[in-house]
Formats: structure tokens, C-alpha cells, sequence
């Protein structure tokens, strides 16, 4: 797809919208008094709705807060599918984790009580779906192309991972590449210096790929559930967290961080999914719409990400955050040091020729 048609996605997001409570996920919602409702999208504009028409009133569930790209992303989807459908699917998004965490929507999403979600693929269940933030795989944005588009193996493996697990992925969506949130750091010039043993105590999310990332660093480090990341932050019992990017460091943890490392240790990838029976049900019109608006939603994320990490460097400096970038002879030793921790698990794990295709992939040019 071109970027002027994902761009014209974000006009088409003045046009309809979604944000209306959920009714059933088959067949007409119960229509009001005079069968129409209003809703009203991110620019402030109402938009009448004959409830009587919808076949198809699904609930979808966003990790990003609303104002967020990636958020704004799926809003996007949601009301191409809308405006495609002619009002016969209406998606509702519910943003900031409103829902549940990644791994309670997660598990509602393989039974069907959820339909549709944007959240990082937890290892809870499935811890295959690791592979999705592979430790020090990507280190630009040139290689994302490669790999995690349709077609790349990246995506592939996704797919049919995400499949087995009773759930149909239809595609990335990225915040960028992750680096170190601090607030306060004793040894900044030896930050992500694998030889270095640091005083500090940072945050992990509850992936074991983290866990080995973090003590390959240096780092002392304990999981703390995100929702309690920032009292955390603010009470001292860490004193950093690792996978954040820029963005969400400056949209979420600016006034609490002091310094921010540009450690590139792996991209936030999160999946775009919807429970598999469901997406068995819809007509196959319904499914074409659907898996193209929101790859139409995903390539805008890749696209605004790349703005974005640029943008949000500068702002988090402008606020008063140290950005922190490592030469490119520390980012070497730091992935060699990261990789060979926790890449040979994920062989195991995995086999061989899975990760094989997708190294191979980003080397070859």
C-alpha cells in the first residue's frame, strides 16, 4: 500500500467513529427508541448511526493511551471499517488498558470474550510469542521492513503462533525502539556496558527475554506489573525500567524520569489481533475490509514511529531529561553481550531455522 492511502485513512478519521458502547458480536445490536445513536471521534464531530443496520458490533481493546499514534492508528482502522462496511461493523476501542493488561485481554481474546485487541503478546500462555521483542534484533528502522511486514518471517511465525493460540493477527504496531527510562543513574558512561555491574535496581516487564536482557546489562532488576511502574518510579523501588521508547517516556514518565538511554535493546511490536472463531464467522467481504484497514492502521505506526522517536528525544530534552546515547561500539558490545544470553534459549525454544530466517532476512540486503 502507498503511504497517500494510509494517509487518507486519517482524514477519513474526522469522517465516522466508533466510540460507543458495545452491543453484541453477532447479528443487530438492540437499537434505540428511533433505531440511531451519536457518536462523536477525536476531533469533536458527531456522526449519526442507524443502530438498526449494524451486523457486527465488536469490542476492541488499545495498551496505547487515546492521544498516542499508535491509539490513533486503530481508531483509524476501526472507522475505515465502519466507512467500508457501510456502518454494518462498528469497532469500539477502549484505550489506556481501560479493558484489562495485555495478559487478562490476552486470555479473553483466545475464549472469545474479547474481539479485538492491540497489546504486546505476553508469554504467559504461549511463550513462543517472546519472539515478537527478540532481544537486540533490530537496532533501525531499515530493518523493520524486512522482516515485519506481510510476508516477512518475523510476521509469518507471528501469524501462526497467534493461530494455534485460537487468535487471527493481522499486524504489527510499533512504538519504536526501547531504551532505558532512569531516574537517576551513577554510572551513565558504563550504562549498557555488559562488564559493568550497576547499582541500580530497574523494572522488567514479566518476560523471561527481559529478565535475561537486563542481568546480561549489568542491571540488578525485579518484574513489576506496568500498572505500577510509575509509583514504583516515584517511591524509589526502581530506580529505571527497561522497554519503554521515547515516546512513552516522555508522554507517560517525563516528570519522574531524569535520563533516558537510547539503548536500542528491542522494539515495542504489538500485535493487532481478533479472536479466531470470530474472523472465521464474518463474510469474507467483511474480512478483506477489515485485514486491509488495519494494515492501513500499521503501516501509519511504522511510519509515525520513525517521527516520533526523533521528536520525543527532543521534547524529553527540552523538558529537562538527559538523552543518553551510547556510541556505536557500546551498542555493539551490549548486543553481543545480550545476544548471546538469550538467543541461544530462544534457538532452543524455537528451532534453528525459524530464527535462522528471520537473522537472515535483516542481514541480507
Amino acid at each position: 500500500m502507498k503511504l497517500q492511502k494510509v494517509i487518507s485513512c486519517t482524514l477519513m478519521a474526522a469522517m465516522v467513529c466508533s466510540l460507543t458502547a458495545c452491543g453484541s458480536k453477532e447479528g443487530a445490536a438492540t437499537p434505540a427508541a428511533d433505531n440511531t445513536s451519536d457518536t462523536v471521534d477525536e476531533s469533536g464531530t458527531t456522526t449519526e448511526v442507524d443502530e438498526s443496520i449494524i451486523e457486527y458490533d465488536l469490542t476492541m481493546a488499545s495498551a496505547a493511551s487515546a492521544e498516542m499514534y499508535p491509539n490513533v492508528a486503530m481508531q483509524m482502522g476501526c472507522n475505515e471499517v465502519f466507512e467500508k462496511t457501510g456502518g454494518k461493523v462498528r469497532i469500539t476501542l477502549y484505550a489506556d488498558n481501560l479493558l484489562g493488561d495485555y495478559t487478562t485481554c490476552f486470555e479473553d481474546l483466545m475464549k472469545g470474550t474479547l474481539d479485538m485487541s492491540m497489546f504486546s503478546a505476553p508469554t504467559d500462555y504461549d511463550a513462543r510469542l517472546g519472539i515478537s521483542v527478540m532481544p537486540y534484533l533490530f537496532t533501525d528502522w531499515d530493518q523493520y521492513e524486512k522482516v515485519c511486514y506481510p510476508g516477512g518471517a518475523l510476521y509469518e511465525i507471528m501469524e501462526q503462533y497467534l493461530e494455534e493460540d485460537n487468535i487471527k493477527f493481522l499486524g504489527f504496531c510499533t512504538e519504536g525502539l526501547q531504551g532505558i527510562g532512569m531516574t537517576g543513574c551513577s554510572k551513565l558512561e558504563s550504562v549498557i556496558d555488559p562488564d559493568v555491574r550497576k547499582d541500580e535496581l530497574i523494572r522488567v516487564p514479566p518476560l523471561d527475554e527481559f529478565a535475561q536482557m537486563a542481568e546480561a546489562l549489568g542491571f540488578n532488576y525485579s518484574s513489576i506489573p506496568y500498572s505500577d511502574l510509575y509509583s514504583s518510579l516515584q517511591s524509589g523501588i526502581c530506580e529505571g525500567w527497561l522497554g519503554g521508547a521515547a515516546t512513552i517516556n516522555y508522554t507517560a514518565y517525563r516528570d519522574i524520569i531524569k535520563v533516558w538511554v537510547d539503548a536500542r535493546t528491542s522494539s515495542e511490536m504489538m500485535c493487532i489481533n481478533m479472536n479466531l472463531d470470530l474472523w472465521n464467522s464474518l463474510p469474507e467481504e467483511y474480512q478483506d475490509i477489515i485485514a486491509e484497514a488495519f494494515y492501513n492502521a500499521s503501516m501509519y505506526s511504522f511510519e509515525q514511529a520513525k517521527v516520533e522517536e526523533d521528536k520525543n528525544k527532543a521534547l524529553l530534552e527540552e523538558y529537562g531529561v538527559q538523552v543518553y546515547v551510547p556510541s556505536d561500539e557500546d551498542l555493539a558490545k551490549a548486543a553481543e553481550a545480550v545476544r548471546a544470553a538469550t538467543w541461544p534459549k530462544m534457538r532452543e525454544l524455537h528451532g534453528d531455522e525459524v530464527i535462522d530466517s528471520i537473522v537472515n532476512a535483516i542481514e541480507n540486503e
